[in-house]
């Protein structure tokens, strides 16, 4: 069921949003008066831009875990400091390979 109600103006929808393949969709619907903008077409526009977004990482939801900035969760300063170099793949962890022989072969590798 289609919201029956008074449509957009064109002045109050953001134009930024609606890229060109859904201007026509947006903008031009025969059953809506001369600068009416289709508000059901140009909610699924926004929202469909808004999911792109998101899903490439173009903008972040904060509250969102999976949504959110990866940054975000790094820690800083005195943190860092406190963990830096504990993981045992961190390179000033890792201390340098020894040299072993080949059982084989007896040659260093």
């Amino acid at each position: 069921m289609r919201y029956i109600g008074r449509p957009l103006l064109k002045r109050e929808v953001d134009d930024k949003v609606v890229p060109p393949y859904w201007r026509k969709a947006v903008y031009a619907n025969k059953d809506l008066p001369q600068g009416a903008v289709d508000r059901d077409v140009y909610v699924v526009c926004v929202l469909k831009q808004l999911y792109r977004a998101l899903m490439s990482r173009d903008i972040f939801a904060s509250p969102s875990h999976r949504f959110s900035t990866p940054r975000a969760r790094l820690l800083d300063g005195k943190p860092w400091a406190a963990v830096r170099g504990t993981h045992p793949a961190s390179p000033t962890a890792m201390e340098r390979p020894r040299r072993t022989a080949c059982p084989a072969c007896g040659r260093s590798g």
